[in-house]
């Protein structure tokens, strides 16, 4: 009889044999830079890190993903409300902003690859999936008059992660992603980069607080003349969230 050999840490850690969930939670302390064109109607979106607790009326973020194996599932849901007052020239406008995001996709792991020194390995894991964006702009323009729209979008998107295990408690995380490509916007970026720690919390290992930056840039346009538009906006900021694998 040949015995099956056993996953060696390593495996048990970064390619789970049954399915493996993970919920995250977090804290996104969001600014918006940017230009927007509401109704042909142009406007700075500008709400600055140092506002940010003054400007959030409401914020959700979540992030899940289940893995077996080789293979992993996405998901994840954005939405803040903010606004904020730009002056422009003799005119005061007040923007105000809805954002919801959300997305999928599906991933494929390369590693775990060893690292020489210290147990630690990296993995890396290119994906592939979608983020829809709803936008809801609302600009009151020195009270006399308010120009409105909502728009919303789907962009393909596809970019790698990478995990760098340090030590059995610290790891470092870094993603980007590209998309769009006239699809729905004309282009998307992502870009992120955290720094976990592993502890217990149900479980041995079983949780992580991470914090880090995360930016994600848009550039979209439709219609035009009174009809136009535009959203090309970079939002970025701080990140502090708790991941729980169960």
């Amino acid at each position: 009889m040949q015995l099956a050999q056993s996953a060696s840490p390593l495996e048990e850690r970064f390619l789970p044999s049954e399915w493996q969930f993970k919920a995250l939670p977090y804290v996104w302390a969001i600014s918006i830079e940017g230009d927007s064109t509401v109704k042909g109607q142009d406007s700075d979106v500008d709400i600055r890190f140092k506002d940010i607790l003054e400007q959030l009326n409401f914020g959700v973020f979540l992030e899940g993903e289940a893995r077996k194996e080789r293979f992993g599932l996405f998901a994840n849901v954005l939405y803040a409300d903010l606004e904020t007052d730009q002056g422009t020239g003799p005119l005061d406008i007040e923007v105000g902003t809805k954002v919801f995001m959300g997305g999928g996709g599906a991933s494929y792991r390369l590693g775990p690859y060893p690292l020489e020194s210290g147990g630690g390995a990296l993995v890396l894991d290119p994906y592939a999936g979608f983020r829809y964006t709803l936008i809801d702009v609302d600009l009151d323009i020195s009270g006399q008059r308010n120009e409105s729209a909502d728009q919303q979008w789907v962009d393909p998107i596809v970019g790698l992660r990478s995990i760098l295990q340090l030590t059995p408690r610290w790891n470092l995380t870094a993603f980007g992603d590209v998309g769009g490509f006239g699809v729905g916007s004309d282009f998307t970026w992502q870009a992120a980069g955290v720094v976990g720690y592993r502890f217990g919390l149900f479980g041995e290992g079983d949780a992580q607080v991470l914090g880090g930056y995360r930016a994600i840039g848009q550039d979209y346009s439709d219609g035009d003349g009174d009809s136009e538009f535009k959203w090309d906006v970079v939002y970025h900021g701080p990140v502090l969230g708790l991941s729980v694998t169960f």
